[in-house]
């Protein structure tokens, strides 16, 4: 049997971090896995750029002794293609030279490994661009990953600015890559409003992001004061907890790995000071200045979440990331607003289990009405109310999950409002978790990969 060659084209990926990064990895050991289940003799490339959130060093591969190995742990069979891409700063222009550079030194890679499959994942036009050109010049299947809506956010983001040409190139580029495609998921429904007139819908697939399975191990645990009566009730007593009694079953418990957390406070409790944390992207595309900035002003607002014991904690990088670092700098909002650098993942769920409120909001534009949070699986997973600035297709999809309360994006009187009114404690989600958990998601999507390889045989 010939081998067949895969390769993954993806910007970010481990020991990078962030939504597409995790996605990334949890496909390649998905289809790792279905690979061998199905007896394919596969060959898989990843071609990345270098890790730019931290100084990259290139002993994290796996092998290495480096602590930063097991990010990437069980990858050794795969070849990482690791390139050096500048990054000359954040917004479109400078974000998208960077892209740019990658594409330049990405196409030789693919052009000489001709592989007869080639996987694009694209937040950013030119990545799924790139492959489409690669899947030109040598005949591979292209099976695209679409996790944007590019140029109906161009429009959103510079309409004002009256680029036209630019838009107009943006759309040729998203036609280029409909028409060479075989295969193009959507990793939110709610594209299809977008993608309907331009897409063959026999082409389009729809699986999501999702909960990863050290979250999934976080809920399950969440529920128990300790780890200890975590595992006896599990393996003692009989439940009905779908969750556990499938953990149970695949043998999937294991005390080394399972966090130990203290539980979440299943009451109210006004005596006691409360917090609520976002913990993500500090871009446009949330739009927290806009949210918290009148505090500077609305010292009512500010005095009645100090009355009511609430502080907000923002964890993260972006854009407005220093002027809400110069916003909790204001003397009368030190006390309730603190702005701190993103932690590794380990850290931030040791972060969840401290607070008692999460919150996020997406920008008030036509293009994030479609979107998915990839960061709602994660709050999800916590148990935690959630306060959600959302509208659209995203209000929607994040409405089915009990625990959640809807304020008015960027209106901060409305998300006070709401505050006031939540209900702090431990939400059962085990319907949502179960269905959303990554690794069921990303097993199906790994065959339906797979089936164009089996068929080009």
């Amino acid at each position: 049997m010939l081998q067949q060659h895969l390769a993954i084209v993806t910007f970010n990926f481990p020991p990078d971090f962030g939504a597409a990064s995790f996605r990334m990895l949890s496909l390649v050991e998905a289809i790792q896995k279905q690979a061998s289940t199905r007896k394919i003799d596969l060959k898989i490339t990843v071609v990345c750029a270098k890790p730019f959130r931290y100084k990259y060093n290139n002993k994290n591969e796996p092998g290495s002794s480096s602590p930063k190995h097991n990010l990437i742990r069980g990858l050794e069979n795969i070849d990482i293609v690791r390139l050096d891409v500048p990054m000359f700063g954040r917004g479109f222009v400078a974000e998208s030279f960077s892209y740019l550079f990658f594409l330049i030194q990405a196409l030789p890679v693919l052009i000489w490994n001709r592989p007869h499959l080639i996987f694009a994942t694209s937040a950013k036009l030119l990545t799924s661009y790139l492959g489409a050109l690669a899947s030109l010049i040598t005949g591979a299947i292209l099976c695209v990953d679409i996790r944007d809506t590019f140029s109906e956010n161009f429009l959103s983001f510079f309409r004002r600015q009256r680029k036209v040409l630019v838009y107009l190139i943006l759309l040729y580029i998203e036609n280029f890559v409909a028409n060479r495609a075989t295969s193009i998921n959507l990793v939110s429904p709610g594209f299809s409003q977008l993608y309907d007139e331009l897409l063959d819908s026999s082409k389009v697939s729809y699986f999501t992001n999702g909960v990863d399975e050290q979250f999934v191990e976080f809920y399950a645990n969440s529920q128990h004061p300790s780890l200890k009566t975590f595992l006896n009730k599990t393996f003692n007593h009989t439940t009905n907890n779908t969750l556990v009694v499938r953990k149970t079953l695949d043998n999937k418990i294991n005390s080394a790995r399972l966090l130990e957390i203290d539980t979440v406070k299943q009451t109210n409790h006004t005596d006691k000071h409360k917090t609520i944390l976002y913990a993500g992207n500090l871009g446009i595309g949330q739009d927290l200045l806009k949210l918290l900035e009148p505090l500077i002003e609305e010292k009512e607002i500010v005095e009645e979440l100090i009355e009511l014991k609430w502080s907000i904690k923002i964890m993260g990088d972006g854009a407005q990331a220093p002027a809400l670092r110069e916003l909790a700098k204001f003397p009368h909002l030190r006390e309730i607003i603190t702005v701190l650098r993103p932690i590794p993942r380990q850290e931030l769920i040791r972060e969840y289990g401290q607070v008692d409120a999460l919150f996020l909001q997406v920008g008030s534009y036509r293009s994030l009405d479609m979107v998915i949070p990839s960061k709602i699986f994660e709050y999800a997973a916590t148990g935690l109310p959630i306060l959600a600035g959302v509208r659209g297709y995203t209000r929607d999809f994040i409405g089915q999950i009990p625990g959640v309360q809807f304020f008015t994006q960027k209106d901060i009187k409305s998300f006070l409002n709401q505050l006031k009114q939540i209900k702090t404690g431990w939400h059962n989600r085990d319907e949502f978790i179960e269905q959303y958990d990554r690794r069921n998601i990303m097993r199906k999507y790994a065959d339906h990969l797979l089936s164009y390889i089996q068929a080009s045989k």
